[in-house]
């Protein structure tokens, strides 16, 4: 364990919560990998310039960024699942099996051209649904990050914006109640978030800034003003006000906690009164606030909590909390008062939840997706809520890599006519699809250390098939 400002930090947040440093956010690696293995010929062949006549569109996409991320995945108005991977936004029918993107199409990104973009040039490392779900905003990495909106259910672009120039990437972004402004935060040496005008007549660039100084992990609008907002991230919750105008201004207010220690924390959730809001704390407490006045705080789990989320089952509402620990724990929410129903176990850290129409959805840290239905058992023959457990029988959707590259890939041909790929990535698993069922199918481990004699070896395959090793 680790320690930060006196508050105890799994690795995970203690990385997550660490100062950023120039340059940080650039990932010009990740864009052009092959630059730091690939020397150039000699002689050098001359440079064909040309477009290419061939033209491609994506067939099926696996993968879903839960690295350095938080709160990135959601439902649509459709139910459907809404999440970042690489450079697109993907629209998820997992019921019927079927996907829309954001993204794709060729760009002019390295062309030195100023033209306005219809999609994104780099990787998307924010991405939010507004309140009534019909809109998508996503932010990027780069030196003057592009951000988008677009549409939920048909992944239409509908407007672009545009960070300064030295913002690196989007950390947080969030719609505001109206859909009138949206906030995206940079990565910036002074960390600022920028509020824009959505409007039809709004500038490509923010009409107002107000300086965070510490990095963010999620931004958060009041449900019922349209002009305030809260951010949290590394040892502040700041509650921020928009004065809109011919020269909009906005001011920030940051909370203090009793002792004078504040833990860091990593997400927000507003109770439907408008009044309440929680936050999940690196010291794995739920604080409970209004405005910046601090109210009662709730051990959840040992590390960080990662995750919250709110909503409604019938007239009762719950909020629904992801724990360092691979558990998701379900509150009944009155006022600023949470009543602890149960606590199921996730196969990784759920960084990030969702909750909507009794359905619940489980971005992990692993890189995969879950689902479940969110159901309510009474315990008592009478029928009555006193003491309730609710289950949440969760099936995965979604088998990602989730960290770093995807460098190796293997395409198999079976006598059947079948096809299977192989992946392998930086965080050492391989992962067997089945491009017909549009799922995976196994997962292995790559084994960095030989096996001792007479110990079993590490890794293996799901299901019985053999280990890899290198």
């Amino acid at each position: 364990m680790l320690q930060a400002e006196g508050v105890e930090l799994d690795e995970e947040s203690a990385e997550l919560f660490d100062k950023v440093l120039p340059g940080e956010g650039d990932e010009f690696m990740a864009v052009k990998p092959w630059l730091g293995a690939i020397k150039e010929p000699v002689p050098k062949p001359k440079v064909d310039a040309s477009k290419p006549k061939a033209e491609y569109e994506i067939d099926w996409v696996y993968g879903y960024r839960s690295e350095e991320a938080r709160m990135n995945l959601f439902f649509n108005d459709q139910g459907e699942a809404v999440y970042p991977t690489a450079a697109l936004g993907v629209i998820y029918d997992f019921t019927g099996l079927k996907q829309k993107y954001f993204g794709g199409g060729a760009t002019s990104y390295g062309s030195g051209k100023t033209k306005k973009e219809k999609a994104h040039t780099d990787d998307v490392t924010a991405l939010c649904v507004n309140s009534d779900r019909t809109k998508v905003a996503t932010g990027q990495n780069g030196p003057k990050p592009l951000v988008f909106v677009w549409n939920s259910s048909t992944a239409e672009f509908i407007c672009q914006r545009r960070v300064p120039k030295g913002g690196r990437l989007v950390s947080a972004i969030g719609f505001s109640k109206d859909d009138k402004y949206l906030a995206a935060c940079d990565m910036s040496e002074k960390i600022i978030v920028h509020i824009f005008d959505l409007g039809p007549k709004g500038p490509e660039g923010p009409i107002a800034d107000v300086q965070i100084g510490q990095k963010v992990m999620q931004i958060s609008w009041n449900p019922n003003d349209p002009n305030v907002f809260a951010t949290v991230g590394k040892d502040h919750m700041i509650m921020c006000t928009l004065t809109p105008g011919a020269k909009a201004t906005c001011s920030k207010k940051k909370a203090t906690m009793k002792g004078g220690n504040f833990a860091s924390q990593s997400s927000i959730a507003w109770a439907s009164d408008g009044k309440t809001m929680f936050t999940g704390g690196a010291d794995g407490k739920i604080y409970s606030w209004n405005g910046v006045s601090p109210g009662k705080s709730f051990a959840n789990c040992k590390g960080a909590v990662q995750s919250l989320a709110v909503g409604m089952e019938g007239s009762d509402e719950y909020l629904l909390a992801g724990g360092n620990d691979k558990t998701v724990t379900i509150y009944k929410v009155a006022g600023s008062a949470l009543t602890k129903s149960n606590s199921v176990t996730v196969d990784a850290v759920a960084k990030s939840l969702d909750f909507f129409k009794g359905s619940v959805l489980a971005g992990l840290k692993n890189g995969n997706i879950q689902t479940a239905k969110f159901e309510v058992k009474m315990n008592d023959a009478a029928g009555t809520t006193a003491e309730t457990q609710v289950q949440l029988e969760s099936h995965t959707i979604m088998s990602s890599h989730c960290d770093g590259e995807c460098w190796g890939l293997e395409v198999i041909h079976l006598e059947n006519g079948e096809i299977r790929v192989l992946t392998s990535a930086d965080d050492n698993r391989i992962l067997a699809y089945d491009l017909t069922k549009r799922g995976c199918l196994a997962e292995g481990a790559v084994c960095l250390d030989k096996p001792k004699k007479k110990k079993k070896a590490a890794g293996g395959f799901k299901g019985g098939a053999s280990s890899m090793s290198s």
